[in-house]
């Protein structure tokens, strides 16, 4: 909903309000953070463990349905307990890579198809593409993304738990994998839009299974960081050329245009939006930025920019605080009256709790 929403609302709002309303917007989703914490509950088994923990040693074990899980297992203790590189060393290793392959080989069929899709729509037809207009391809975009990529994501749970998680991504990626040529044979529009949203909902639904897989199979203590290293890793290995790809020229000259000269014109064709990552394209005056007056202060950014944790290292503790989203919570409670200094307290509170 957000690759969606992002040409839908930005540019409307840009148009009448200005740029600052655009930033402004992005930060109306932390509300929902408010919603999260008064009104999703914990879960059951997480209640139990905790209630276990604060038991005395020697206490009495609970009997009835939660039995099972009033003892806190070996594997569930602290995450301060358990290092980083505890998901390389058994029981976890075998999930560890197990799930590390599943992720790559998505990302890398996931990466290159929805990159190539935009070009191919808008591209001539002399040159291989549907010879779109900018129109016709926004809106084959947008409608791809609201009714395939989102409903994809929501209904994969669903599915898993009628015919198991296994069968549930081993049916998605192969019909995604299916479409694929049929959607290259399209010609007329509707079928790219109908064969584009099917492609679309089962070749991200199928994402959703990395997260209740990797839920299932590593106990709490190593969770976030065997999620985080599955995804995370596979996301930056499928962002290469293999020697068995077939077109490592054409791959190494997409690189090349990625990151030469090449990137000046699709950073003019985006308006400013695509910032660059290398210092390289930071000379002013910048294209696009560099000639409205209001956005020239975004020339600047690389010097407001910095990783978590800056200056110092991006420790468990500066992550931790950027993942309880404090600082969203606290600009979302001003947003709806509260006194600033107030809302600057309580976060700098939180962010101490941490």
């Amino acid at each position: 909903m957000n690759e969606a929403g992002h040409p839908l609302v930005a540019g409307p709002v840009a148009r009448y309000y200005g740029w600052r309303a655009v930033f402004f917007v992005g930060i109306l989703p932390a509300l929902i953070t408010l919603w999260i914490q008064r009104r999703v509950p914990e879960s059951e088994m997480w209640q139990e463990r905790q209630r276990a923990r604060q038991e005395p040693a020697g206490g009495k074990r609970e009997t009835g349905a939660a039995s099972d899980v009033s003892t806190p297992d070996k594997r569930d203790r602290d995450p301060r307990d358990a290092g980083f590189g505890a998901i390389f060393r058994p029981p976890y290793a075998k999930h560890t890579f197990a799930l590390l392959l599943m992720n790559f080989f998505g990302m890398f069929a996931w990466w290159g198809l929805f990159t190539w899709i935009p070009p191919y729509l808008s591209l001539p037809v002399e040159q291989g593409g549907r010879g779109f207009g900018v129109m016709q391809t926004t809106t084959l975009l947008v409608v791809l993304n609201l009714a395939g990529m989102f409903p994809g994501y929501a209904s994969f749970g669903w599915v898993a738990d009628a015919i198991g998680r296994r069968w549930s991504c081993i049916i998605y990626t192969f019909i995604a994998a299916s479409i694929v040529p049929l959607y290259a044979l399209a010609r007329q529009p509707w079928i790219l839009m109908v064969a584009g949203t099917l492609l679309a909902f089962f070749g991200t639904g199928f994402f959703s299974g990395s997260g209740i897989i990797g839920s299932e199979i590593f106990p709490t203590a190593v969770r976030a960081r065997a999620l985080g290293f599955t995804y995370n890793g596979a996301r930056t290995m499928s962002y290469g050329i293999y020697n068995f790809s077939k077109a490592q020229d054409l791959a190494k000259e997409f690189l090349a245009a990625m990151d030469g000269p090449e990137f000046l014109k699709g950073f003019e064709a985006s308006t400013g939006y695509n910032h660059p990552f290398l210092r390289g394209f930071l000379k002013k005056p910048m294209p696009v930025i560099g000639n409205e007056p209001k956005l020239q202060l975004l020339q600047d950014f690389q010097e407001d920019v910095h990783f978590i944790g800056y200056p110092g290292p991006m420790t468990k503790t500066a992550t931790s605080m950027y993942a309880k989203f404090i600082m969203p919570t606290m600009l979302a409670e001003v947003c709806k009256g509260k006194n600033p200094r107030q809302a600057m307290e309580e976060a700098e509170q939180k962010l101490r709790g941490v």
